[in-house]
């Protein structure tokens, strides 16, 4: 399976302009769209081209600060068939806060979404959720608590001390 990478005549923001036909070509044969970072920055605008081209349906996997919402490009993803579902468990540690202030903003944006910043933001990171969007018969047939889950280790045992510097 080919992966579309970035040309000189692709636009590097979809957000901006619209994707160049041979963008829309090699996204033709796209079963998975990964967002590893900067979800907040983006709208269904950069999906719904991409979406429209593929030739079968397509999964979205983004990785979501948990100080943000999501559900701007969720209910942009859903007029191509696709639901949303977000992972409880396990969250993933981002990055660590560049100050107090920074902490301080994350814990309160985390607690007014409804989450628990403890064992997470409160020990000083950034931490996403995973968003997967895809078709509702596939959701039915993989459901995402069994993508998500690890029988190697107890749920509470999640390796940050590799984050640490």
């Amino acid at each position: 399976m080919p992966s579309v990478c970035w040309t000189k005549d692709s636009p590097k923001n979809l957000e901006a302009a619209p994707p160049t036909p041979a963008l829309l070509r090699a996204a033709q044969p796209t079963l998975l769209v990964t967002v590893t970072g900067g979800a907040s920055f983006l709208s269904p605008r950069t999906f719904q081209p991409l979406l429209a081209a593929a030739h079968e349906p397509v999964w979205i996997a983004a990785l979501v600060l948990r100080t943000g919402s999501y559900r701007h490009i969720e209910d942009g993803l859903a007029p191509y068939g696709l639901i949303t579902e977000k992972a409880a468990v396990p969250t993933y540690p981002q990055r660590r806060f560049t100050s107090v202030h920074e902490q301080r903003y994350a814990i309160t944006a985390v607690t007014a979404a409804g989450e628990d910043p403890r064992g997470k933001e409160t020990d000083g990171y950034f931490h996403t959720a995973l968003h997967l969007s895809r078709p509702a018969k596939d959701a039915a047939a993989l459901p995402l608590t069994t993508l998500t889950k690890d029988d190697r280790r107890p749920e509470s045992v999640i390796e940050r001390d590799s984050f640490r510097g």
